[in-house]
């Protein structure tokens, strides 16, 4: 089993303007109305009056002999950097430079351990590393060197949690899917709290690449919320949670076609013949997939995330006719994102636009950088890849 080696971490060599997340001005052509309260923002097929934002890259160190069997998450926190191995059930930490810090967690029940079917992200805070383990609902603290801080029960009732972050103003939040609506839930130093209920999903039950919610967390800790199927993000104030205002893309959907229907059933017989090793008759493949329905729209965004100086960055969604077999992840957007991405100030209005590597997977942006995962010319990952970007003077 190939393990997959660390190569480099890249430092900003653009930081972006201050305040640019805070004010800006409607892109030509938008219409802006008012709705009970609510600023509307209707946005051209293709928004206009954004500059492009280019992303650079610089190597900080050079390449290391750190080794992970297949990573799963990354999270940054304070000059620590916490890569969790999935394959390994392992976490890593490092400093700023790229040195192992340490490396800690083994399969089992004990403190330290993990259940090897519960794992899926890592979150850091402050230097420390908080590993959510769903199979056993527990959250582990640990110091960056490893040590155990706590460990602390996770009651998930009737729902699976998925997309653990941070929350701004300390604890974490994460996504809990249930079949009535999802919802965004916060674990803090007072307790916990249901953030936002999302609607429930419009596809029926046992829909492959089914309408997903998307969101964010701004630094006031104010929600962005969408979702994959239509271009419509909401701000919800931190307070009352309510929509401050709602920006929509003009004829932003796609219908499903008949193409797109029988990429994603070859998608679905190839993983499949890889789960059962080809050792599936030709009848039950044929039911299971007769059993399994499609969504009648194909996803439009992939992700939303905090950008620097509380930006709001917008992946569009490739091509259903580009997706592989990571998009068939369970409620997840994976796997489907264009790494083209629209930026947006705190007030809803149209920034810009920048293109990250098609091979590289982002995971958090932490001040000028963006940290993620980046698949080599030999379809080897490489680690915390980062890139930052200068704002074209004027932006704001």
């Amino acid at each position: 089993m190939e393990s997959l080696r660390a190569v480099m971490i890249v430092t900003a060599v653009g930081v972006a303007t201050a305040g640019c997340g805070a004010s800006g001005s409607p892109p030509a052509g938008a219409v802006v109305r008012d709705s009970a309260g609510i600023r509307i923002i209707e946005l051209a097929a293709t928004p206009s009056g954004g500059a492009a934002i280019p992303v650079v890259s610089d190597p900080a160190f050079p390449a290391g002999g750190i080794e992970f069997g297949a990573i799963a998450d990354i999270s940054v926190s304070d000059g620590v950097v916490a890569v969790f191995d999935a394959m390994e059930t392992a976490v890593v930490t490092l400093d700023a430079t790229g040195r192992v810090i340490a490396r800690f967690g083994r399969r089992g029940r004990g403190p330290g351990e993990f259940h090897p079917a519960g794992l899926a992200s890592i979150v850091a805070i402050g230097r420390e590393a908080l590993v959510p383990d769903v199979a056993s609902q527990r959250v582990t603290r640990f110091a960056a060197d490893g040590s155990v801080v706590d460990v602390r029960p996770l009651s998930l009732s009737d729902g699976h949690a998925v997309d653990w972050r941070t929350h701004p103003h300390g604890g974490f939040v994460y996504r809990l899917r249930k079949a009535s609506g999802d919802l965004l839930i916060r674990d803090g130093a007072v307790g916990v709290d249901t953030l936002h209920r999302f609607s429930p999903s419009p596809d029926a039950p046992n829909t492959v690449l089914p309408a997903t919610p998307l969101w964010t967390i701004l630094p006031d800790g104010s929600l962005v919320v969408g979702w994959t199927d239509r271009f419509e993000l909401v701000l919800l104030d931190p307070d009352n949670r309510r929509p401050v205002w709602i920006v929509r893309r003009e004829a932003a959907t796609r219908e499903l076609t008949d193409a797109d229907a029988r990429h994603i059933h070859g998608l679905l017989e190839q993983s499949l013949l890889r789960r059962t090793r080809g050792e599936i008759s030709t009848e039950m493949r044929q039911r299971l997939l007769s059993d399994t329905n499609l969504p009648a729209r194909a996803p439009v965004i992939s992700a939303i995330r905090t950008g620097p100086d509380g930006t709001i960055w917008v992946e569009g969604a490739r091509a259903v006719e580009e997706f592989g077999l990571e998009a068939l992840r369970m409620g997840e957007a994976a796997g489907i994102g264009s790494n083209e991405w629209e930026v947006y100030g705190r007030d809803g209005s149209f920034l810009g636009t920048a293109k990250l590597p098609s091979n590289f997977e982002v995971h958090e942006f932490v001040g000028p950088l963006v940290y993620g995962v980046e698949v080599d010319e030999m379809g080897v990952l490489r680690w915390c890849v980062a890139y930052a970007w200068r704002w074209i003077e004027g932006l704001c």
